[in-house]
């Protein structure tokens, strides 16, 4: 089974379809999340959440932040990113869980952007 976290975002949605349609089970953390609090709910039972699954697919990042690569904000936002991974590969680990896979959106869409400019979804490639 396939673990899929920040699932209700670009990538994430496109991967539900996609598991949906060809039966490959999965589950989410959709609601699991305190994006306010910018942790995991306290009282989630991982063990059962993670007992089934081979996979983790980790979609979170902040990819459209107009923020100057120097930016204090830029540098709290790359640690938070950090933080998130340990705390799920932590988990992943003690419950055994086989793989990891870590996807920014940015990344679906182009490879870079001008500086000082945002990514929308309406951009084009490059």
């Amino acid at each position: 089974m396939i673990f899929i976290t920040w699932a209700n975002g670009f990538i994430g949605t496109h991967l539900i379809n996609y598991f949906a349609e060809n039966n490959i089970l999965y589950k989410t953390d959709i609601g699991l999340y305190d994006l306010e609090l910018k942790k995991y709910n306290e009282n989630i039972d991982w063990y059962n959440i993670l007992k089934d699954v081979d996979v983790i697919v980790h979609l979170a990042g902040k990819a459209s932040e107009k923020v100057n690569k120097n930016d204090l904000k830029k540098k709290v936002s790359n640690r938070f990113d950090v933080e998130i991974i340990k705390f799920i590969m932590e988990y992943a680990i003690k419950y055994g869980v086989k793989r990891f896979i870590h996807i920014r959106s940015i990344k679906a869409h182009c490879e870079f952007t001008a500086e000082g400019t945002i990514l929308k979804p309406a951009d084009s490639p490059n």
